[in-house]
C-alpha cells in the first residue's frame, strides 16, 4: 500500500519509514476501508496542528467534512481490535530495528563530543591498543609467541618482519643420513616481502635475517642508555629531542601565535576589502578596470596569507607534538627505575618502530644493522 493519495508524490526517506512500519499492520484489520482509515488516522495524528481529535485531522488532512461520520464509526468498527493492533506494534517495531545492514557515516556526519565524562581508560592507552590489534600475533604450540612482533620493520623496503620460530630436529651428515645429533634453529625474523617473493620464485629485497635474543638485547640496552643518559642530564635530552625541530623554545612559540593572529586579522579584513569593492563596483562608484586590479590583489595577498597561516599551523602542532613526546618519555624515566630484561609492557611503550638493515660486512664480520628511534645500534648476526 502506498501512502502517495495522502502526502507529496515524492517520497522521502521518512515517509518510506512511515509506510513501511504502517504495512506491519494491514493483517490485523478483516476490511480493506478500515485499514484505509487507520492509515488516515495515523498519518494525521502526525500532522495535526492542535490536539482537537478528529476534527484537526480533517482539517490538517484537507479532507471532506463529510468524512468525519466515516472517521467515528471507524473507531466502532468491529473488523479490528486493539489488542491486535498492540501486539503488531511490538512485533513490527522488533523487526525494524534489527536492520543488520552496516551504514557507514561520512566523516562529515560523524559529531564526535570529547570529555564529557570520566574517561575509563586514558588517551595514550586507547590509542596504543588499537596500534597493537593491527597486528596479528600467533602462538605456537605452547601458547607463546614473541613480544616484538609488529615492531620490527625492513629498512628496504618497509614491510614487516616475520617472526621465525625456534626449531629442533634430527642432525643428519653430508649424505642425509641421521648422525645421531640434534640440531638447534635460533628464533629470530626474517622481511616479509622477501619470503613472499621466494614462494613465487621472484626475489625482491632480502632476508634480513636478525636472531631474536640478538634483537632484544639491542633493544634492551638501548633503553637503558636513554634511561642513564636522560637521568644524568634532563636538561641537555630536551634541547636535543628539540634539535630537529624548527621551534626549539616557547619564545619562539608566542612569536609565531603573535605573527598567526595577525596574518588571521589580515584575512579576515581582505574579505571585506574584497566585499566593499565588488559593492562600490555594482553601484558605479568604482571603474571597472579598478576593481580588478583591486580585487586581484586582494585574492593574491590572501592566497599567500592562507599558506603562511597554514606554515605556522604546521609549526605548532609539531612543537605540541614534540613536547607532548618529551613529556611521554619523561614520565616513563621517572616510572621505571631499573629494568633488567624485556616485558610486553616495556617495549609497547618505549619502542614505536624498529628498523632493520641488510646484513653488511666489516673487517670479514657479517653485521646486521638495526635503527631505532633512539639512534643506530649495531649487533652481530650469525
Amino acid at each position: 500500500m502506498s501512502l502517495s493519495y495522502l502526502l507529496a508524490d515524492d517520497h522521502t526517506t521518512m515517509l518510506n519509514i512511515i509506510e513501511k512500519i504502517l504495512c506491519h499492520f494491514e493483517s490485523c484489520f478483516s476490511r480493506k476501508a478500515a485499514f484505509r482509515w487507520f492509515v488516515i488516522i495515523i498519518t494525521g495524528l502526525m500532522l495535526r496542528s492542535d490536539k482537537l481529535g478528529v476534527t484537526s485531522i480533517l482539517r490538517d488532512l484537507a479532507l471532506a467534512p463529510g468524512c468525519y461520520d466515516s472517521m467515528l464509526h471507524f473507531f466502532r468498527a468491529s473488523s479490528w481490535s486493539l489488542e491486535d493492533i498492540r501486539k503488531r506494534w511490538f512485533s513490527a517495531e522488533r523487526s525494524c530495528g534489527k536492520d543488520k545492514k552496516a551504514v557507514k557515516n561520512s566523516s562529515e556526519d560523524i559529531l564526535i563530543f570529547q570529555d564529557t565524562h570520566e574517561p575509563i581508560i586514558d588517551r595514550r592507552t586507547w590509542y596504543l591498543v588499537q596500534e597493537l590489534r593491527k597486528t596479528v600475533r600467533r602462538v605456537d604450540t605452547s601458547g607463546e609467541g614473541s613480544l616484538l612482533t609488529g615492531k620490527l620493520y625492513c629498512a628496504d623496503c618497509g614491510g614487516k618482519m616475520h617472526y621465525r620460530r625456534s626449531t629442533t630436529r634430527a642432525g643428519r651428515d653430508w649424505r642425509g643420513i641421521p648422525n645421531g645429533e640434534v640440531q638447534h634453529t635460533s628464533a629470530g625474523f626474517n622481511c616479509s616481502t622477501y619470503n613472499s617473493s621466494r614462494k613465487k620464485y621472484k626475489q625482491v629485497c632480502c632476508s634480513h635475517s636478525i636472531k631474536e635474543d640478538t634483537i632484544k638485547q639491542l633493544i634492551l640496552e638501548s633503553i637503558q642508555y636513554a634511561l642513564k643518559s636522560v637521568r644524568m642530564d634532563e636538561a641537555a635530552f630536551i634541547k636535543s629531542m628539540r634539535s630537529a625541530s624548527e621551534v626549539r623554545d616557547k619564545g619562539e612559540v608566542k612569536k609565531l601565535k603573535t605573527d598567526l593572529a595577525k596574518k588571521e586579522k589580515r584575512f579576515a579584513d581582505l574579505d571585506l576589502l574584497i566585499k566593499k569593492v565588488y559593492e562600490d563596483n555594482a553601484m558605479g562608484k568604482l571603474p571597472d578596470r579598478r576593481y580588478e586590479m583591486l580585487s586581484s590583489d586582494y585574492e593574491k595577498e590572501q592566497q599567500e596569507i592562507e599558506i603562511s597561516i597554514r606554515e605556522i599551523q604546521e609549526k605548532l602542532m609539531q612543537f605540541e607534538e614534540d613536547t607532548d613526546r618529551t613529556e611521554e618519555f619523561l614520565s616513563l624515566v621517572h616510572k621505571y627505575t631499573d629494568i633488567q630484561e624485556l616485558t610486553p609492557a616495556i617495549v609497547n611503550e618505549f619502542v614505536d618502530k624498529v628498523l632493520v638493515h641488510k646484513i653488511e660486512e666489516t673487517d670479514g664480520d657479517p653485521q646486521s644493522y638495526t635503527g631505532q628511534e633512539s639512534g643506530r645500534t649495531s649487533g652481530g648476526d650469525h
